[in-house]
């Protein structure tokens, strides 16, 4: 049995507190909101774009690429939403390929059909299609 993807993440090898980039793309917003309400209240603290850049700096895309930068520098640990809109993005493949160059944990997490990228393979893939209260919570 597998256990909740709230542990791995709480286990870090950093001195620091973890801090986890969430790497979707917009159109799976739902489900990211609710994952990251779930997580935040078993105590992974996360980063994501909505909750973490002002909204005059989202409003500008050089404002917002340099506050995405800054975030993958401090985040000790990724996960990347698997689904056709977020493999076909060009903005989610640069974040996770920066990530993975800093050897950093990254976490994928399926949760719609769609083909994993080939890098993204090598990592455990959490898939949250089915079973997700006792994968989460």
């Amino acid at each position: 049995m597998k256990p909740s993807l709230a542990a791995p993440l709480a286990s870090t090898t950093f001195p620091e507190s973890p801090l986890v980039f969430i790497c979707y793309s917009r159109k799976n917003a739902e489900f990211v909101d609710q994952l990251t309400s779930d997580l935040n209240r078993l105590g992974v603290v996360t980063w994501r774009d909505v909750d973490n850049i002002a909204s005059q700096r989202q409003a500008n895309l050089e404002g917002w690429r340099a506050a995405i930068e800054d975030a993958l520098t401090r985040c000790t640990e990724m996960l990347v939403i698997l689904s056709p809109d977020s493999v076909t993005s060009q903005e989610v493949e640069a974040e996770w390929n920066d990530f993975a160059s800093r050897k950093r944990p990254i976490f994928p997490i399926l949760v719609s059909e769609c083909r994993t990228p080939y890098f993204l393979r090598r990592y455990q893939v959490w898939d949250l299609r089915t079973d997700y209260e006792r994968q989460v919570k």
